[in-house]
């Protein structure tokens, strides 16, 4: 069973929320000259996490995305890192598809344990303005399809401020990679020690 009813949303910025199942934990930091705001919770075995990291500015465009296929390139760069990380720790890609959220081209990625062959952890990735934002579903037990789905359902842009996904110029340079094998992991990184630490005080 899902764990939402009616819960209420969490705002990541003015643009994007989502629901977490309880009141999500925060952290701030900056990596690379980029700013990463993150949100997590720890709900029974399954962890939910939203991260939104600023990649260039309006001022300074060139690193933001100009039509559909410099998107594609910004997401395809982004998975490859991902990918190449998660690989590092055992965990392979087994599912990678194109989706939208209300109306805005988005990415959903999910791995699987390469000794158990069970999916693990499932992402979703989207990007508008000069923002990237990740959010993740992580299963240390068994994966629930139900929670994962509620929370990704969840997930709400909010067109008052007129968001968008084409704001660059070209010469789109190449830093989805760094966010998808740096920032999106390093946030599980952080998220598994805490649990250790946690677990090692009961």
């Amino acid at each position: 069973m899902g764990f939402f009813t009616v819960s209420s949303q969490t705002e990541i910025d003015e643009f994007v929320s989502v629901s977490f199942p309880m009141e999500p934990s925060k952290l701030d930091t900056i990596f690379k000259g980029m700013e990463i705001k993150s949100f997590y919770v720890n709900y029974g075995l399954d962890t939910y996490q939203a991260s939104v990291t600023k990649i260039g500015s309006l001022e300074n465009p060139s690193s933001l995305p100009y039509d559909e296929k410099s998107l594609n390139s910004f997401y395809n760069e982004l998975i490859k890192g991902q990918k190449d990380r998660n690989s590092e720790s055992g965990f392979i890609p087994s599912n990678s598809k194109e989706l939208k959220i209300d109306g805005f081209i988005a990415r959903q990625i999910s791995f699987i344990n390469s000794d158990t062959k069970r999916k693990n952890m499932e992402f979703i990735h989207v990007m508008l303005n000069e923002y990237s934002y990740s959010f993740g579903y992580i299963a240390r037990g068994e994966f629930d399809n139900i929670n994962s789905s509620s929370f990704f359902d969840s997930i709400n842009i909010d067109n008052t401020n007129s968001p968008s996904q084409f704001l660059g110029k070209p010469n789109l340079k190449n830093i989805g990679y760094l966010i998808g094998k740096y920032t999106v992991y390093g946030l599980i990184i952080f998220l598994v020690l805490w649990l250790i630490i946690r677990n090692n005080k009961k």
